[in-house]
């Protein structure tokens, strides 16, 4: 017996195959910690499905876990020696990168007042250029 290959048979196939891959990628795709306890049913996890040694004092409320007398002070120990002392930093210039920094806002300051179509008065202007030689030198 032979398979006719009809058009509704591939539709049929690629339709499986989304629906199918649908499911397998709900299941693999879920984000970490989406399943909380809104979503667990009272008692679907006891410790039979936690692995031992796998929680930790933050996952338990409050007095649940016991806990015994705090002990005695230890001894203060001694004082360490001190560490070497590093090499000394290079003069601080005037300038350098908050000058660079300063140049590209203004620059993109400008080109935002620009295509925003926003005009300047001449004492905007005045004032602008003023900043900026102060700025340069």
């Amino acid at each position: 017996m032979r398979i006719r290959i009809t058009p509704a048979l591939v539709i049929s196939v690629i339709a499986l195959f989304i629906a199918l891959g649908g499911v397998a990628n709900a299941t693999v795709d879920l984000p970490w910690n989406s399943v909380g306890k809104e979503q667990l049913k009272w008692s679907a996890v006891d410790s039979s499905k936690v692995e031992n040694r796998s929680l930790k004092a933050i996952d338990f409320a409050q007095g649940q876990l016991p806990q015994g007398k705090q002990g005695p002070k230890g001894d203060t120990g001694e004082k360490g020696e001190t560490g070497a002392r590093g090499p000394a930093g290079a003069a601080a210039s005037g300038g350098g990168t908050s000058m660079l920094v300063d140049e590209v806002l203004h620059g993109l300051a400008c080109r935002a007042a620009i295509k925003a179509g926003d005009r300047l008065s001449e004492a905007e202007v005045a004032a602008l250029v003023r900043e900026r030689r102060v700025v340069a030198e």
